[in-house]
């Protein structure tokens, strides 16, 4: 499903006061930061019944988020908006850059399938992100079934705190975001394109969760 000029134009720009109001810096960023941060210290706790998934070859803080399992929202550093699935007019869906931020943004939150070396599935309720012909969309597959490699991403750590996400199939493509909330097409958008660089928040961490209950018992 590639993006069309017409569905772009569905995707108001936002005013200056909306970027204050949903953006990185606003309260709302606080008190995920919270939650992020209680999440880092309970990886920290528990990291030895982690290591093989989080703790390959990269070892930036941020990729400690993306374990399989975790329900993350990915906003955007050039207009602080979430990554979300968006139903077009003929009933499809897309992918834009202008979704809101919290657990009740369900459209905005994705969970993570994590094939270790820092390389990931992402889906919101089993549409899958992907990059197809240097288009970034999202394609839908069942419970279980076999995804196809054009929803693979690479992990790259830009920080502490922000990752990009590159094609494994379309070397150099990445998902990219537009300051109006578009996507920016990936075929025009490298790993050093500050539009593709996104904020990671974690909702859920249940493995993290697990281990630590486990650890009680």
């Amino acid at each position: 499903m590639s993006q069309t000029s017409s569905q772009e134009k569905n995707i108001q720009t936002m005013s200056d006061e909306e970027k204050e109001k949903h953006g990185c810096f606003d309260g709302l960023k606080e008190e995920m930061n919270k939650i992020g941060n209680t999440i880092q210290k309970e990886f920290d706790v528990v990291g030895h019944k982690l290591t093989s998934e989080i703790h390959q070859h990269t070892h930036a803080p941020v990729l400690h988020n993306f374990v399989t399992g975790n329900k993350i929202q990915l906003v955007s550093k050039i207009n602080g908006r979430a990554l979300q699935v968006a139903k077009t007019d003929d009933g499809g869906f897309i992918v834009n850059g202008a979704g809101d931020l919290g657990p009740s943004a369900q459209n905005a939150i994705w969970t993570v399938i994590n094939e270790g070396n820092n390389r990931v599935h992402l889906h919101n309720d089993l549409n899958y992100l992907a990059i197809i012909s240097g288009q970034t969309q999202v394609m839908y597959f069942g419970a279980g079934a076999q995804v196809a490699d054009e929803t693979k991403f690479q992990l790259i750590a830009k920080g502490d705190n922000c990752i990009v996400l590159e094609s494994v199939k379309e070397y150099d493509r990445c998902v990219g975001v537009r300051e109006d909330g578009t996507i920016k097409p990936a075929l025009h958008c490298l790993p050093a394109d500050e539009h593709a660089q996104f904020c990671v928040y974690v909702l859920e961490a249940p493995l993290v969760e697990k281990a630590i209950a486990t650890k009680g018992e």
